[in-house]
């Protein structure tokens, strides 16, 4: 199976009236978003499955990228949240048994250190640091569990667009 991460499009700053939850992708996030589409496109990835934290930010970067790649079957998943948990994230990814590739959308710190526990086995000496619209791919291949996986490409959203 193979895991792809993806850290939401760049953001609204936070403001006392507006909640976290709430913040929705900027002008200059779309089109960033956009260019990393493009190399999603020209590096030929599909995904099976796209799973997604509940935050407006991700469900709007998940729904860019399911509808550019014509992928139908997105998901919230609210352990992709933040604070969200590796071993509820892990359980809900052993339950696709005939998916062979899954973009997680997220945020930061989770996303890399999830991405880090399946790659590194540990957070202890790194985590991933997604930029915004970054994308990882990790290949698992006996179960999702720490130290399961295999890091195969990490890219910045800018390096993503130069693929396109």
């Amino acid at each position: 199976m193979e895991l792809y991460f993806l850290r939401h499009a760049i953001a609204e700053d936070p403001t006392e009236e507006m909640l976290d939850h709430d913040r929705e992708i900027t002008a200059d996030g779309k089109k960033k978003l956009q260019a990393v589409i493009k190399g999603m496109q020209a590096m030929e990835l599909t995904f099976d499955l796209i799973l997604m934290s509940p935050y407006k930010r991700t469900v709007q970067t998940a729904s860019s990228v399911a509808k550019k790649l014509k992928i139908k079957n997105v998901e919230i998943c609210e352990a992709l949240a933040p604070g969200g948990s590796f071993g509820a994230l892990s359980t809900r990814i052993a339950q696709e048994t005939n998916t062979v590739r899954i973009l997680l959308v997220g945020h930061q710190p989770g996303l890399g250190m999830f991405a880090s526990m399946l790659a590194f086995g540990h957070t202890a000496t790194s985590i991933l640091p997604f930029s915004k619209a970054g994308m990882a791919c990790v290949e698992i291949n006996h179960g999702c569990h720490t130290g399961s996986g295999e890091l195969k490409w990490f890219l910045t959203a800018k390096q993503m667009g130069m693929i396109a």
